[in-house]
């Protein structure tokens, strides 16, 4: 059995296990008394603060695959693979302007450190410990304005992910040097594009509902991102290219 066989059985498989845990579940929402009224997530029985967090973990998959189609079928590049859709993960919880000023401050902060960095000429791993540190200072004195000035996201401010936002300061650095501020521009307005994106699948209430309610639709996430995976044909912006490279030939 081949590998696109095997790809197509497996998404054969996940759609019909989904469709049918749904429509078993439908069915008997149906016979009851309250009709559809009474169907409810099977995390319905966990605490509250429990359901919120499983609450974001399911609408996750979503944004990935959005980041993967922009990515794969579109051909936006971005800084990191996952980065934008956990840099969202963060916007969800701070709020967006303020979300977005943080970023924008730990970037800004960050970046300019690591080109001062260059001249002490540190060794990769050290490095990016001290623009890890850099990144918890700029975080902790963003808190600090933050609450001070009456904006209540201190507490959200740990859901930037550290280590995350380190690695995105070394990669823009890099970029820059090595591919120049054109590229690394591009790369940088693909990534907070995405991000964006991610946001506001995972702010969506209809989305948040719908996936709270039916966790099954795991299972079809699972599906489209093997049949993105067989994907090798060219991107929208390949045909541009090419079209350009055609009219000059």
């Amino acid at each position: 059995m081949t590998g696109r066989t095997q790809a197509r059985l497996l998404v054969a498989v996940l759609f019909a296990v989904s469709a049918m845990s749904i429509g078993i579940r439908l069915f008997w929402a149906a016979q009851s008394d309250s009709g559809f009224a009474a169907l409810s997530s099977p995390f319905a029985v966990l605490p509250a603060e429990m359901q919120d967090t499983i609450k974001a973990l399911l609408t996750i998959p979503i944004a990935i695959i959005a980041l993967v189609f922009v990515r794969q079928f579109i051909g936006m590049s971005t800084i990191g693979t996952f980065m934008p859709v956990l840099i969202g993960v963060s916007l969800r919880e701070t709020g967006l302007i303020y979300g977005l000023v943080l970023l924008a401050i730990i970037i800004a902060v960050g970046v300019a450190c690591r080109f001062y960095f260059e001249r002490l000429k540190l060794l990769l791993i050290p490095r990016l410990a001290a623009i890890v540190i850099i990144v918890v200072i700029s975080m902790l004195g963003c808190a600090y304005l933050f609450t001070i000035s009456g904006i209540q996201v201190a507490a959200s401010v740990s859901l930037f992910p550290l280590v995350i936002m380190a690695m995105t300061i070394e990669r823009v650095v890099v970029a820059w040097e090595e591919n120049g501020s054109r590229d690394t521009i591009k790369q940088s307005a693909g990534s907070l594009l995405i991000a964006l994106l991610s946001y506001f699948i995972m702010s969506a209430p209809v989305i948040v509902s719908t996936m709270f309610i039916f966790p099954e639709l795991q299972l079809v996430l699972f599906a489209l991102a093997i049949m993105m995976g067989r994907y090798i044909g060219y991107r929208l912006t390949e045909y541009f290219r090419f079209s350009e490279l055609g009219k000059t030939v």
